[in-house]
């Protein structure tokens, strides 16, 4: 059996920089390789924070000459949405970009909001706004940049939370792209890489601010784009062009709960209530140290209403395409 080889453990940053530019060498030659029937051009979604944008510096060195990126035109659309564009930074990279507005965009459509679902994720709906670009690429993207993080040390077994890629696997299979994750690359030795980031060759690249993160700070920095240029808040671009529920999620639910026994909607609304609560409590304890158990990260709360078969609903929607 071939497994796939595990990373170096890096002694010092060139280590770790010099594994990231060949591995992503190496994919771009497969990518164009005449032997190829489908071969893909080497794209980078760049924003104006750290770890999409240190993927696109890295893309660019390798010979990546494309990037797309999304904008809300400088306009506040929730409490924390600014204007996330990347297009400055991969200006200074000498990439040639394509910028969609989220602003004047209607909404993804029931189908993409369903594809998205069917992978358990919906938060990650901003790629519908370029998926007309991303046919035929190798996409980099800054997925999952808590390991360029200086807080905590990420753990090696790709256990986290969030924005990671998940989301994107039936889009993916209906555009034809591939995605790499830059970051995730060096995933298995994420406690060297904390230990890079807080080591004394990093302090020049080190803020004394919450939101720093060296590594892809240096990667930018060397080559050539300018502090102050990026990576000034933590802005966050996953933002959902809509909150409604689909109608189609609607339909779904109220079909599939006329289905069920009133005993049994009893038994469910009990068994969430109770797991609730057990959450609740145990995180109140905790609080003022009554007990000492490991943290919680996630609690498997079901919750009645829609949401609660969203998954469902988008796998129902998404299996079609695979009938023959």
């Amino acid at each position: 059996i071939n497994f796939k080889p595990i990373p170096p453990d890096f002694a010092d940053y060139r280590a770790l920089e010099a594994f990231l530019v060949d591995t992503l060498s190496s994919l771009r030659d497969n990518a164009i390789s005449p032997q190829r029937h489908v071969r893909y051009e080497l794209t980078s979604t760049v924003s104006s924070g750290y770890d999409s944008a240190s993927a696109a510096a890295l893309a660019a060195q390798v010979g990546g000459q494309h990037a797309v990126t999304v904008s809300i035109g400088g306009h506040r659309i929730n409490h924390d949405a600014v204007n996330d564009s990347g297009t400055n930074v991969a200006a200074q990279l000498g990439l040639h970009t394509v910028e969609v507005d989220l602003t004047d965009f209607q909404g993804p459509s029931e189908a993409s909001r369903a594809e998205f679902a069917a992978c358990g994720d919906v938060v990650e709906l901003n790629l519908v706004l370029l998926e007309q670009y991303l046919s035929g690429t190798l996409l980099t993207t800054g997925h999952v940049g808590s390991y360029w993080r200086m807080e905590t040390v990420p753990s090696s077994n790709f256990a986290f939370s969030g924005a990671d890629g998940r989301a994107y696997q039936e889009l993916r299979l209906r555009l034809g792209f591939v995605h790499v994750p830059v970051p995730m690359l060096v995933g298995v030795r994420g406690p060297r890489v904390h230990a890079i980031s807080h080591s004394e060759e990093m302090k020049p690249w080190s803020l004394s601010k919450k939101y720093n993160r060296p590594i892809p700070r240096r990667i930018l920095e060397e080559r050539g784009v300018p502090r102050g240029q990026f990576a000034l808040r933590p802005v966050g671009g996953m933002i959902q062009p809509t909150t409604d529920l689909p109608n189609g999620l609607l339909t779904y639910y109220r079909e599939h709960r006329s289905r069920c026994s009133k005993v049994s909607r009893v038994r469910l609304a009990i068994r969430c209530h109770v797991t609730d609560l057990c959450a609740r409590a145990i995180a109140l304890a905790r609080r003022y140290r009554l007990i000492r158990t490991p943290r919680i990260v996630h609690w498997d709360v079901p919750r009645l209403g829609p949401n609660s078969m969203i998954v469902q609903w988008g796998q129902s929607i998404v299996q079609q395409r695979y009938r023959f």
